[in-house]
């Protein structure tokens, strides 16, 4: 009940700041088609998106991890659990979800920022060659979570020990917090090989520090590796922060960001930033009126391309470079419903869909273009 009181206020402050500027694009946040790598452009498949929303899932609160690896003791606390006598490691159902999802020999990394609450998982499969930095969502019980969400005021994409490389670039300041929380537990899976093992502690170290670090020493060993992030609600914002610093910082691959019930995260000069990198792809999956989507408004704007979904009769869209700026439009906050943010929502409507995974009962067909109207 609290959490639906929050993202209420949350909405209502923010959609009756809603200037008239806010209902088009920003000048120059809106690529043509022409200026960017047509990669940014292509559509990720079911298969792909299913598999995201699933990791997303996982490293979320107890109901869920429960729901879909029979973990509820981990409580959904990657960090804790495995520092709690081993438990993260013992309990085998809970690791083969992740090896599942992650492909075959996945190699796994959990961290948490305490001060912050902040908790994060890197999953690599030599297989696929796929790393994915996945970030947990907001967990009511978390006043630091809370807290972020509410802290809408705009500061710089960097560190603060950072100089400001993007001036002009603002981003909703209780997310960056998050995203740049100090690391105070980390763990494994028990089974990782020397070249990709962490040199010294972690701890203390800066999260995007720590993430960075164990994503270079998969990229010095599988040079080929697809980079990819995700996570739901605020750990959708937090992928968003990753994706960007990521393409800047690794500018010879291509970064893929799928994310769920994802907010507003900068302003207009952070969306230029966003969509003119050519080595950053971003899809937001908004599933129906999901109301989170949809704020905060004041000077914020969406990044990358929305897909929306939904149940079984509701035909999935895709919509290209969608600022979702809109206050008098069905993208307005006042039309959002609190209900289509929960996860569990999000999977059962990619679950609609026909894809190649066990035991699919789904035989919607999906999205393949970009909505036009």
């Amino acid at each position: 009940m609290l959490s639906r009181v929050i993202v209420v206020a949350l909405a209502l402050t923010n959609s009756v700041c809603v200037e008239g500027s806010q209902l088009r694009w920003p000048s120059g946040a809106k690529p043509k088609d022409n200026e960017v790598d047509p990669w940014q452009l292509d559509l990720p498949g079911i298969d792909a998106t299913l598999q995201m929303a699933r990791l997303s899932m996982i490293v979320y609160d107890d109901d869920c991890i429960e729901a879909l690896g029979n973990a509820g003791q981990a409580k959904g606390k990657l960090g804790k659990a495995g520092r709690a006598q081993g438990k993260l490691k013992d309990d085998d159902a809970y690791l083969n979800r992740l090896k599942e999802e992650g492909g075959a020999n996945t190699e796994m990394w959990f961290y948490e920022c305490e001060a912050e609450g902040t908790e994060a998982a890197v999953t690599f499969s030599p297989k696929t060659k796929r790393c994915t930095v996945i970030f947990r969502g907001t967990e009511v019980s978390s006043a630091y979570d809370i807290l972020a969400d509410l802290n809408f005021f705009k500061t710089k994409l960097g560190p603060d020990d950072e100089t400001d490389d993007h001036p002009g670039v603002r981003v909703h300041r209780g997310f960056r917090k998050q995203y740049f929380g100090k690391v105070t537990h980390f763990d494994n899976d028990g089974d990782v090989p020397d070249a990709l093992r962490a040199a010294g502690s972690v701890t203390d170290k800066v999260l995007e520090t720590a993430l960075f670090e164990k994503v270079q020493k998969v990229l010095n060993q599988y040079p080929e590796t697809k980079l990819c992030v995700t996570g739901h609600s605020l750990g959708g914002a937090l992928s968003v922060l990753c994706g960007i610093r990521l393409a800047l910082k690794f500018p010879d691959h291509d970064v893929q960001v799928i994310n769920f019930g994802c907010p507003k995260v900068g302003n207009a000069a952070f969306a230029k930033l966003v969509n003119a990198r050519k080595n950053l792809r971003v899809h937001r999956v908004a599933h129906e009126r999901d109301l989170v989507t949809r704020v905060p408004n004041m000077g914020f704007t969406h990044v990358g391309h929305t897909i929306q979904i939904g149940g079984e009769d509701f035909k999935p869209r895709a919509f290209k470079w969608h600022a979702s700026r809109h206050a008098m439009t069905n993208w307005s906050p006042m039309l959002g419903h609190v209900a289509d943010h929960f996860m569990k929502g999000y999977l059962n409507a990619l679950h609609s869909h026909k894809h190649s995974g066990k035991n699919c009962a789904g035989e919607k067909p999906w999205v393949s273009e970009y909505d036009t109207q």
